[in-house]
Parts: C-alpha cells; sequence; structure tokens
C-alpha cells in the first residue's frame, strides 16, 4: 500500500446538535491510522460530511485545506527520500511542525 487516505471528521457527531464539536483529521496508511486534532470546531449543522469541510466558514476551511496539504507534503518527502513512513510519523511530524507556526 503506497497511498495514504485522510479524511476530516468531527469528533462524537451528534444529529442536530447545537455544541460545537472538534474537527479531527484521520490518516491512515498501510491500514494504521492516526487522528490529528485540527484546532478547529464547528457544530454538526454547520459540517458537511461529504465535502468533509464546514458549509460557511470560509476560514476554517482554507486552514484545513493546508494541513491536508502539509500532510500530502510530508508523506511524499518520506517516500522521496527513502525515510520510514507510518500514520504515527506523519501525524508527530506534523504536530510537530504546526507546534512551531
Amino acid at each position: 500500500m503506497n497511498n495514504i487516505s485522510l479524511k476530516f471528521y468531527l469528533y462524537k457527531v451528534e444529529s442536530g446538535s447545537k455544541t460545537p464539536l472538534p474537527i479531527y483529521l484521520r490518516l491512515i496508511f498501510s491500514r494504521n491510522k492516526a487522528e490529528i486534532y485540527t484546532g478547529y470546531s464547528c457544530t454538526s449543522k454547520e459540517w458537511d460530511t461529504d465535502k468533509q469541510m464546514t458549509k460557511n466558514q470560509a476560514t476554517i476551511n482554507r486552514e484545513l485545506v493546508s494541513l491536508r496539504n502539509q500532510v500530502y507534503d510530508i508523506f511524499t518527502d518520506l517516500k522521496r527520500n527513502n525515510l520510514p513512513v507510518s500514520a504515527k510519523i506523519i501525524k508527530n511530524i506534523t504536530t510537530d511542525y504546526r507546534d512551531w507556526e
């Protein structure tokens, strides 16, 4: 398996909830998964499950796209440089990078 799978989702989605729920990114590589908290949240009514984006919050959506691109870039760099690749490694690099921003 040479591909990585990425999916944004709301943690503990309750149908029709008015309470903001945290947005997570789940990454899967070689049947192993890791989850990254994006630092953002929205209500289930504001969340578009099919698009994996908020319905009306452009700023959050831009950040989600940026995070997705960052994860793909990290994955590509690790593969290109013949370095070990796992969901956990990608998560750790992503989280470390985001802590420095």
